[in-house]
């Protein structure tokens, strides 16, 4: 190896060295700088980690090994959690000095109502999710399809007076119009102003035959009684309320609309 070539590769190693010592000192430097302050309203939550670990109270600064406890893959996973408020979970990325401030909900009455309003939502979009499938089903005359999924329906559901309106729509599809017209009056009798079940029970063939009592497990309703410990229950006038999902557009077999029995 030449002198000159000799002193050039001596250069390069020592550039390399102080490039790779001031990345050091400059990831030593942001390391030490490395904190973040955790504040709540209220105060004095808990600081828990991913494993349940208890780190702290609010407000606390995090560095070094603390926060090593709640960081993963470079970021923070932690719960806060004082007395009557909800425990609430944070994620966040550590950059450097960083403070996160939390606001506890409380675990009150609107709180409470709000939580109630959601789930029955969910409910009842549940309901109007699946009953639309349903009329998707009688609409393209897969009846046996459409049966099948009436039936699951009811083992949740049994006094959705729309789903007793296409058991009996499919079964005066199939000409049975005595299984129709039992149907359509259990039907009706879930839901008294049922405009699908009143139409359907117009039908000629239908008005003219001897209803047969639907084969199922559940009692006949008369809307006159009422069973105040289970409000929508067999034995109640009280049905449970689904939202309106479709106009009545289905042809003369075809009952549509989700409204309780039916209705739209």
């Amino acid at each position: 190896m030449s002198p000159r070539i000799s002193r050039q590769y001596q250069l390069r190693t020592i550039c390399c060295a102080i490039a790779l010592g001031t990345l050091f000192a400059l990831n030593s430097c942001s390391s030490a700088r490395t904190r973040v302050e955790l504040r709540s309203d209220p105060p004095n939550a808990e600081i828990l980690n991913s494993g349940g670990e208890v780190i702290g109270a609010t407000p606390l600064v995090l560095s070094g090994d603390q926060l090593q406890k709640i960081t993963v893959d470079g970021r923070a996973f932690a719960t806060l959690n004082a007395p009557g408020h909800i425990a609430t979970h944070v994620i966040f990325d550590i950059h450097g000095e960083d403070i996160h401030e939390v606001k506890l909900a409380k675990l009150d009455s609107v709180y409470f109502s709000r939580s109630l309003l959601r789930d029955f939502q969910a409910q009842a979009n549940e309901m109007s999710k699946t009953l639309l499938q349903i009329q998707g089903l009688v609409a393209l005359k897969k009846l046996d399809e459409a049966e099948k999924a009436i039936q699951e329906f009811q083992k949740t559901y049994p006094n959705i007076a729309a789903s007793y309106a296409f058991q009996g729509s499919i079964e005066l599809m199939r000409g049975n119009s005595g299984k129709a017209r039992g149907y359509l009056l259990r039907a009706q009798s879930l839901d008294p102003h049922d405009p699908v079940a009143a139409r359907l029970l117009g039908n000629r063939a239908v008005a003219s035959s001897p209803a047969v009592t639907p084969k199922q497990a559940i009692p006949a309703i008369d809307p006159t009684e009422s069973n105040p410990e289970n409000p929508g229950a067999p034995g109640t006038s009280a049905p449970i309320p689904v939202p309106s999902t479709a106009p009545d557009t289905a042809g003369p077999g075809t009952p549509s609309g989700t409204q309780p029995g039916g209705g739209t």
